[in-house]
């Protein structure tokens, strides 16, 4: 595992562990009395096979399996040690409807060196729950599990996750280009893992009870932590609520990295992100979400660049009052249906190397009493025709430091006197270190003896040129 000092590109070394892939003998389940014929109860037959392939693969059987998803009783299919399952396209395991709150098809148990692979199907009975309780039933659940790793399979309709990973701590792993679609609770759950990493996987159209997202990095409180996971090209689409959420509310939430990827048509939050420590998010999109694309609730340290944020139906990025200090260090900021970025009444954040275009209210709105904030080497652009009104709209903050940043177009600069501006550029003039006006109507360029004559007027910005 290389997790340490990571480059935005990711650098999780995934073929040492897929390497363990057991090389063994080859198994069928159909040996052992498997049917597949979408009535059968396949359970034991699955274990017995399951337990007689421990050093090789198990392949599935073609067709529907029912599965007994009964973990606390003799149901739920554990896998040893030491095995690879191999779910063929066409094979899939089925959840037999049950009243149960907590239940899983496959489970992850204690295991070291096992693996799910193939391009068959983990089903759920999300619909079909016998009672309206419980929200814990999952396809795949992952306790004190090791190298292990799940590839290509589809997991749907689970009254709770299609994969939970929690209670025992998840160490070397890897989700990769798994689907988990139409899920009760999440489409993945990531409540205890560590030295692992989740690629070009999906979580989409999960709806049914909170929090609905396509993933959540969420450890709570008896869990233990999540650290040092990488999650690459992720796509969260269609979920109810968040598309991705990453949370340390309750436990640590530490090193995880979002690379990649896009969160898009979700109900509420295209990414929500509080209370981390040294994470990070390279290039992911957010698109088209029914609240904001981004929001930081609570304070985040680490690296925070953002590729395309655009036509959300409420703020682009939002820094909630208790995000003090957060840095937003990149992204494109465009078509939102208010405010680019709200900066909510929130201490000491910086802003740089953000393109703000467009938005529907401000590009930049900081609210109230927002103090020391920072904005480096941004650009904020208002075409002809936008419905922009102002650049940035900030009345009441205090403390600002303008730096290298670039204001294409028609639209005020809202701000108090006292700000220092340090090679702003305003449609075209340099503005040196001086004290900007309330609103900015007219830019005017004079050198310092024609300035030195005249009663400045407060709507106008003198450019000293010499």
């Amino acid at each position: 595992m290389k997790l340490v000092g990571a480059a935005p590109t990711g650098d999780l070394d995934l073929v040492r562990l897929l390497d363990v892939l057991t090389p063994g003998p080859t198994f069928h389940a159909e040996d052992y009395g498997v049917v597949a014929d979408g009535v059968t109860d396949d359970t034991a037959a699955y274990q017995t096979a399951l337990a007689a392939s421990a050093g090789g693969t198990l392949v599935a059987a073609i067709g529907t399996s029912q599965i007994d998803a009964d973990w606390a009783g003799t149901g739920t299919l554990r896998l040893p040690d030491n095995v690879t399952f191999h779910l063929p396209a066409g094979a899939k395991l089925r959840a037999i409807p049950n009243s149960l709150d907590y239940h899983a098809v496959v489970m992850f148990d204690g295991c070291t060196n096992a693996h799910i692979t193939g391009h068959g199907t983990i089903e759920g009975e999300n619909g079909l729950h016998l009672t309206g309780t419980g929200e814990w039933g999952y396809c795949i659940e992952m306790v004190e599990s090791y190298n292990c790793s799940v590839s290509d399979v589809r997991l749907q309709d689970a009254h709770g996750d299609g994969l939970f990973m929690g209670f025992g701590a998840n160490n070397n792993f890897v989700i990769r280009n798994v689907v988990s679609d139409r899920n009760h609770r999440q489409g993945f759950s990531i409540c205890r893992a560590s030295n692992g990493v989740i690629i070009d996987c999906t979580g989409s159209n999960t709806a049914g009870t909170s929090p609905e997202s396509g993933i959540d990095f969420e450890p709570e409180a008896t869990m233990g932590n999540v650290e040092n996971v990488e999650l690459i090209n992720f796509r969260a689409i269609g979920n109810a609520q968040a598309g991705i959420i990453l949370t340390g509310q309750l436990n640590i939430v530490k090193n995880v990295r979002v690379i990649g990827g896009v969160s898009r048509d979700n109900g509420t939050y295209g990414l929500l992100l509080d209370d981390l420590t040294d994470c990070a998010v390279y290039g992911t999109d957010s698109h088209n979400n029914g609240n904001d694309g981004v929001i930081f609730f609570g304070p985040c340290t680490g690296v925070y660049e953002f590729g395309q944020v655009t036509g959300n139906t409420a703020f682009g990025v939002t820094l909630a009052a208790a995000a003090a200090g957060v840095r937003v260090t990149g992204g494109t900021i465009s078509e939102n249906t208010l405010d680019g970025v709200l900066v909510d009444i929130t201490p000491d954040v910086v802003l740089s190397d953000l393109t703000m275009i467009d938005n529907g209210r401000h590009n930049i709105n900081m609210m109230g009493a927002t103090a020391n904030p920072t904005m480096d080497g941004c650009t904020s652009v208002i075409s002809s025709g936008a419905t922009t009104v102002n650049h940035l709209m900030a009345p009441s903050t205090t403390g600002l430091q303008r730096t290298r940043n670039t204001f294409v177009g028609t639209g005020d600069i809202v701000k108090p006197s006292g700000t220092k501006i340090i090679y702003d550029i305003v449609n075209g003039a340099t503005v040196d270190d001086g004290v900007e006006s309330a609103t900015i109507a007219n830019i005017v360029s004079l050198t310092q003896a024609e300035y030195d004559a005249l009663t400045p007027v407060a709507t106008t910005l003198y450019v000293i040129t010499d």
